[in-house]
């Protein structure tokens, strides 16, 4: 049986299985995770801008991501740590991938 534990949001930081591995998080005063550590001990750390987009995480395995917004919180461009990048335009609401590029 998992044992859970929320904070007073009701969002989960902390929960442990039934074989005993632990799962943490925290959270921003928006609601955004902004730390994780997952149950095979891998851990995250998100930062988010004012309109609560995300803006920059980071595994504890090194791998790094940016994402930047259009005005209307769209996902227009996001990069990765091992060089992949994509930019995006939108269409009726519809996300459409225009380029993408590995540079190195």
């Amino acid at each position: 049986m998992n044992k859970r534990k929320l904070d007073k949001r009701g969002n989960l930081v902390y929960e442990k299985n039934s074989d005993g591995y632990e799962c943490w998080a925290e959270y921003d005063e928006n609601n955004n995770v902004i730390y994780c550590k997952l149950f095979d001990s891998t851990e995250y750390w998100e930062k988010y801008d004012e309109r609560n987009n995300k803006i920059y995480a980071k595994c504890s395995d090194g791998t790094e991501y940016w994402g930047k917004y259009d005005d209307k919180n769209n996902l227009v461009y996001q990069k990765r740590s091992d060089g992949f990048e994509e930019w995006y335009k939108y269409r009726d609401g519809e996300r459409i991938k225009i380029i993408e590029q590995k540079l190195r």
